[in-house]
């Protein structure tokens, strides 16, 4: 609950919209620093996909499949344990 009261209040500072035809996958251990990336993104107006232990399989494929295919979506958010698994 702390997490979420602090992330309410973020405010990203120098956060730029990528370069066309570029893409980031961001991989980390901790969810709690995913949930901060993509606060962060979404309030720069940054698309993004993210992959984690919550998601099922068939829409792992589909977060995957929408990160390779589409060109709005920038970045990746990726779980450790999601992308070791496949």
């Amino acid at each position: 609950m702390h997490l979420k009261i602090q992330l309410s209040s973020y405010q990203p500072r120098n956060l730029k919209s990528p370069k066309a035809n570029s893409s980031s996958v961001v991989f980390s251990f901790w969810t709690s620093t995913l949930d901060i990336v993509e606060l962060a993104l979404k309030r720069s107006s940054i698309s993004c996909e993210r992959v984690d232990g919550k998601l099922n399989m068939k829409k792992r494929v589909s977060a995957f499949q929408n990160f390779r295919d589409n060109k709005n979506v920038a970045v990746l958010l990726l779980s450790l344990s999601c992308g070791a698994v496949g």
